[in-house]
């Protein structure tokens, strides 16, 4: 039993030791998408997400390219910050789902404001709404990775063939706010 349990922590520190000498771009490295026509964080930028920090305004440029080559997102300025920087919402489903946005819009506003009062047309609305998800990135200055996450996540929901993808992208929209705090980045 002493044997198995001297054996059992020498492979864990070992394991540990051997783990520990790789590079963060060794375990987190992503796929592009060979045929999606959308350049990867990484080709825009030109660096792999986290080698350098990303410029807020580089950042705004590269959802803003995924909003005008990707049917499966838009972008949408919702505001400015004190220091004037723009405020984005991006959206991210798919592309029937984004045409039908004003609609799924409204329908989740009657299940919000008339949740009590819709009776049964709520079990109608719910079968035909597709979820909504909302993610707020970067939200104090000190996040300054958060904002290349959304990045990256964004990417991969605009330029997958994944089925999974798809059919999360078919019964859902996310909408991703992707820096709450650009002004203190």
């Amino acid at each position: 039993m002493r044997y198995t349990c001297y054996s059992v922590i020498v492979f864990f520190v070992c394991s540990c030791c051997l783990f520990g000498q790789s590079t963060v771009y060794d375990r987190f490295s992503f796929e592009t998408h060979p045929g999606s026509p959308l350049s990867s964080p990484e080709q825009f930028l030109g660096y792999q997400l986290g080698e350098r920090f990303t410029e807020y305004a580089i950042a705004v440029r590269y959802f803003d390219y995924l909003g005008e080559q990707s049917d499966r997102v838009t972008v949408d300025r919702y505001g400015e910050t004190y220091e004037g920087r723009p405020l984005l919402q991006v959206t991210v489903s798919s592309p029937d789902n984004l045409r039908r946005l004003p609609e799924i819009k409204a329908r989740q506003q009657q299940l919000v404001n008339g949740f009590r009062s819709a009776g049964t047309q709520v079990e109608a609305i719910l079968e035909e709404q597709p979820v909504i998800n909302s993610y707020s990135y970067n939200i104090h200055g000190n996040e300054a990775s958060s904002t290349e996450a959304a990045m990256q996540v964004a990417y991969e929901l605009a330029a997958s063939d994944e089925p999974a993808i798809r059919n999360a992208l078919d019964s859902s929209v996310v909408v991703m706010y992707i820096c709450i705090n650009p002004d203190g980045r």
